[in-house]
């Protein structure tokens, strides 16, 4: 029932609804959002978007506008307000640009990276207060973030081939057997044990089992390889472009792909939320009133005749 109102043309066309409310709400403040600057004043910028949200949404039934307001506000004292502050102080330009992360090695405190460029200790660590990199691929390199999930695909899969064999032939009495050591096995170990096999002329089965793991170990390896570096080359091009970014850019990545979208995102779950609520109503009056009419008939014939007996017995009847 819940994924049947989920996909009905009624849930469809409420939800478009809420979703071009949101739309207009935020056209009719972007100009107001560019213009962000030194003299903007924070608690008058979002008391003017939030008034003009709650007003959208009330005409809207069924739908809370406090619902909605209340994921605004929770987004603004999250997110919104500090990138709010960070353009007034630096401006679009310098807010946008990446930042080495922050590391205290006295207090033992360091900052998650956004982004990683290089391996190892000459590894360089970013953080990018307002625009985290996936706004970055998502509209500039989806293609080759494509590309990189198509080779985490077969570098899982490549790995899941290699457990799978394992599981199933590491095992006492197994193919795979003689070559564990601690009942643990790894390509160094198949490998020495093929080529003691081999000098042993051991069954021809151990043999071709060693082979097939050894290459299914080397395919995890090539697959690995070609993933790691494809995210490399994919972190090494998303930095340089934060460098090639123009005001006008930022400006659309900022308001249109992080704070517009993240409150329509959220909009819609307020729409998807009232609507589980409403399936779970429905449901629960449909428990209810589960009992058809004759079986109500019969109970109450039934509690009749044992009032009529206990009625006898008592020698009112």
């Amino acid at each position: 029932m819940q994924q049947a109102i989920l996909d009905s043309p009624e849930f469809q066309k409420f939800a478009q609804e809420a979703r071009e409310l949101t739309t207009e709400w935020f056209a009719a403040h972007r100009k107001r959002l560019e213009g962000i600057d030194e003299t903007t004043r924070p608690n008058d910028l979002i008391a003017v978007l939030g008034d003009d949200l709650l007003a959208r949404f009330k005409p809207v039934p069924l739908l809370d506008e406090y619902d909605v307001y209340e994921q605004l506000m929770t987004y603004w004292h999250d997110v919104m307000h500090d990138d709010v502050f960070m353009v007034m102080n630096d401006g679009w330009l310098e807010a946008a640009k990446p930042r080495q992360i922050v590391v205290d090695k006295d207090r033992k405190l360091s900052e998650t990276p956004d982004l990683v460029v290089g391996t190892g200790r000459s590894a360089e660590k970013y953080k990018m207060d307002l625009l985290p990199p996936n706004l970055i691929v998502e509209r500039y390199f989806a293609k080759e973030r494509a590309e990189v999930d198509e080779l985490i695909s077969v570098s899982e899969e490549a790995s899941r081939l290699v457990e799978e064999y394992v599981e199933e032939h590491a095992v006492e009495g197994g193919l795979l057997a003689e070559a564990m050591d601690d009942e643990k096995i790894n390509k160094a170990l198949a490998s020495a044990r093929l080529k003691k096999a081999r000098h042993e002329g051991t069954d021809a089965d151990e043999v071709a089992s060693l082979s097939h793991l050894i290459n299914l170990y080397n395919a995890e390896a090539v697959a690995k390889k070609a993933a790691k570096e494809a995210e490399a080359a994919l972190s090494l091009v998303t930095l340089k472009k934060y460098g090639e970014l123009a005001e006008s850019e930022i400006k659309q990545l900022t308001l249109n792909d992080k704070w517009q979208a993240t409150v329509t995102d959220r909009v819609a779950q307020v729409v998807e939320s009232l609507t589980l609520t409403l399936v779970g109503r429905i449901k629960e009056l449909g428990k209810r009133y589960a009992e058809t009419v004759d079986a109500i008939k019969v109970d109450l014939e039934n509690i009749e005749a044992k009032v009529a007996r206990h009625l006898s017995a008592m020698g009112v009847m």
